[in-house]
């Protein structure tokens, strides 16, 4: 088999979240991340015979970019074989109970309040934070506006950054959010929050879901 273009980029947005992974059997690839923060699923156009499970997945994408987009992967019960001509590199796979592993099924989820965030509007809250040196992001609305803040919550004097996102939100609520804990692969998401502290991220282009688990000063 040899993995599209997309699968790969998603199993590098993946290593962020965490550093191994264990892909089970299909088209479905998740990760989850220590202390069980946020979760990530896509449904791939890949299929996947066996299960892969991968103890450096970094380490294992450098070997994929090293052969090439045209490699050849040949997936076996216990290892792949990776090749590309004369050349190959046989990667034994990982004791998967040594690995953190997500559940099968997605987090039960009911929306108190959904909107739209665009690509342009993701990167700037990812680049905002990283400059500032701030990792708390607070999505807020007062019955009319909805907003999204940068900011630093054990400082208030820091630098800040605020867009406004709507100007037609019927809810009053305070939704904060790790940046740390929210990697997000580029694109435009439709944002969802429910009131058990939990946010999830579909994005617009891909079948990508990401859940975040929101900080306990979050208010609804």
């Amino acid at each position: 088999m040899q993995l599209k273009p997309v699968t790969i980029d998603i199993l590098k947005y993946m290593s962020t979240i965490n550093s191994s992974i264990v892909i089970k059997p299909g088209s479905k690839i998740s990760t989850i991340a220590p202390g069980n923060v946020s979760i990530a699923y896509f449904d791939s156009d890949d299929n996947f015979t066996e299960q892969i499970s991968v103890f450096n997945l970094t380490e294992f994408l450098g070997v994929l970019n090293a052969f090439g987009a045209d490699a050849s992967i040949d997936v076996k019960s216990d290892r792949m074989v990776v090749s590309k001509g004369r050349a190959k590199v046989v990667y034994v796979y990982a004791d998967p109970s040594i690995l953190q592993q997500v559940p099968a099924t997605p987090p039960k989820y009911s929306a108190l309040v959904d909107f739209e965030i665009s690509a342009e509007l993701q990167q700037q809250i990812t680049k905002m934070g990283a400059l500032l040196g701030a990792d708390d992001l607070t999505f807020t609305a007062d019955g009319s506006t909805l907003k999204a803040k940068i900011h630093d919550e054990r400082n208030p004097s820091a630098n800040s950054f605020e867009v406004d996102i709507s100007d037609d939100c019927q809810h009053t609520f305070v939704a904060n959010i790790k940046l740390s804990k929210m990697k997000l692969y580029p694109g435009s998401y439709k944002v969802e929050l429910s009131d058990k502290k939990l946010v999830r991220f579909t994005h617009n282009e891909i079948k990508l879901v990401v859940y975040v688990v929101m900080e306990s000063t979050s208010k609804f």
